[in-house]
């Protein structure tokens, strides 16, 4: 609880729960906020961010200060390869980063024990890549290769179990919803739902909702407030006595 005593949400997620390209008070969390004013609303979410990165905030945070009384784990299949990073990602990353060079936490396919490791965002033989379409090709057809979305599935859905462990053993109501409108979020929404744990899909699948135009890809305002009447619903009945 915060220092008035208000009971709090924890959300988490990445850029879509984040709010790229709208303004802070028309994001979800924000309209959540307005909508339970009882509690206090705390948006963890960061764009880029994947299913680890939520799982790891959501342990240093409990680490630090007082649990809530629930967290939001926003989920989508988009987040499987940002826990992976398989080499196409990886590639695809780095032509479209403007940050420079940083370590991004990962978890290795055959890691049982999903250990954060690290990686940087460089591609192998990026130099050359950039000068040669016959080199392209073949490496394209090796990233292909390489890819194994099922594998990415099962990381998630492990990393979603162990952030639902950490909250129930610290008295916390998981909530996992589904942001992303994808048949691999909804199998996952459907795994995790028979194992007892409280999910909803919140995914916009009109258009007009999703993206911000002409702005940004992200979804607009009418979208936020989509995403906020859906889990509104949940967090009452979680939150009900």
């Amino acid at each position: 609880a915060d220092v008035s005593g208000r009971e709090e949400i924890w959300i988490y997620g990445c850029s879509l729960t984040y709010g790229w390209s709208v303004d802070d008070k028309r994001t979800y969390p924000w309209l959540l906020q307005d909508r339970f004013p009882q509690h206090r609303v705390v948006n963890f979410a960061v764009p880029g961010y994947g299913t680890l990165q939520s799982w790891l905030q959501l342990r240093d945070a409990l680490a630090a200060r007082s649990p809530p009384r629930v967290a939001v784990l926003a989920y989508g299949s988009l987040h499987d390869e940002r826990n992976t990073l398989p080499r196409w990602w990886r590639k695809q990353f780095v032509r479209g980063n403007p940050l420079g060079m940083a370590r991004i936490p990962f978890v290795r396919r055959d890691d049982d024990d999903l250990r954060p490791d690290f990686a940087d965002n460089s591609y192998p033989f990026a130099f050359l890549l950039r000068r040669s379409a016959l080199l392209n090709v073949v490496d394209d057809a090796y990233d292909r290769f390489e890819a194994n979305p099922e594998r990415d599935r099962e990381v998630s859905l492990r990393l979603i179990r162990r952030f639902v462990e950490l909250c129930k053993r610290r008295g916390v109501t998981p909530v996992i919803a589904g942001i992303w409108p994808h048949g691999t979020t909804s199998r996952v929404l459907e795994e995790i739902a028979r194992e007892g744990v409280r999910t909803v899909d919140i995914g916009v699948r009109k258009r007009r909702l999703a993206q911000n135009r002409p702005c940004n890809l992200h979804p607009s305002p009418a979208g936020h407030r989509w995403y906020a009447d859906h889990l509104e619903v949940v967090l009452r009945s979680v939150l009900s006595p």
